[in-house]
């Protein structure tokens, strides 16, 4: 057996085994002729200028028609404490000035970082866009608040007592069903801003932690609390701090 595996063993790797072929014969085969075939990095380099050109183009165009202006930003969650990994997105009109100053103005910040104390300002009242806690399914006297009936009801307490007119021959939509609670988009109104304050950082080699004190405080204080923040961690970026509660789950 090891004799036979010998015998059949090549003289020669399959893979020293290659074949020499001129330009001229890869032209004739392929079509595409290796002389006049541009370097990587010069078609690299069309590419670039030609988006550039486009770019222009595409500004000078929205310059000269656009009425409004809205850049699409991200969170990082990569500062994030958290286990999710997809970034929120959202689209937000620009404001002030001149079509063209809005349009310099977000060219400028483009893939930039861009503070929250850059967008709004100290006692300033803003609006909160979160998506509220989801609850479930539910009946329809938790989930729309209708008066529960008598004790001794038949069939059940927790229903609707009149579901309207017998024809048209359907529930219409104003009565009460059993459904999704929670897990709703909403916009809370005015909400005072009462702090912006950095986060951790390192000064004179030192570690920084007193983000939570104001000018009257006698010592150092953090914002974090002693057993954390529920669902999230401790807070180490930066921060704004509103007065009232804000939609959503704790995280």
């Amino acid at each position: 057996m090891r004799k036979a595996l010998e015998v059949s063993r090549p003289s020669r790797p399959s893979s020293l085994i290659t074949s020499v072929m001129s330009a001229r014969d890869v032209s004739i085969r392929t079509g595409v002729n290796l002389r006049r075939r541009p370097s990587p990095s010069t078609a690299r380099n069309g590419r670039i200028r030609t988006a550039r050109s486009s770019w222009r183009r595409t500004f000078s165009s929205m310059k000269k028609y656009c009425q409004v202006i809205c850049i699409i930003a991200h969170t990082q969650m990569c500062l994030l404490p958290l286990h999710q990994k997809k970034a929120h997105l959202m689209e937000i009109q620009v404001n002030g000035g001149t079509v063209a100053k809005k349009l310099d103005w977000a060219r400028e910040r483009l893939e930039q970082q861009i503070p929250a104390n850059q967008v709004f300002g100290q006692d300033e009242m803003i609006d909160v866009i979160g998506v509220t806690k989801s609850k479930g399914y539910k009946g329809v006297t938790r989930h729309w608040h209708t008066k529960k009936l008598p004790g001794k009801t038949h069939q059940g307490l927790s229903k609707v007592a009149c579901i309207r007119s017998w024809h048209p021959a359907h529930v219409a939509f104003p009565v009460p069903h059993a459904g999704q609670k929670g897990y709703n988009h909403h916009t809370e109104i005015n909400k005072k801003i009462c702090k912006f304050s950095q986060g951790y950082l390192i000064k004179d080699g030192k570690l920084i932690k007193n983000n939570a004190s104001t000018d009257y405080d006698l010592s150092d204080k953090r914002i974090n609390l002693l057993g954390v923040f529920v669902h999230y961690g401790e807070v180490t970026n930066d921060f704004v701090m509103l007065k009232g509660c804000v939609v959503g789950t704790k995280k």
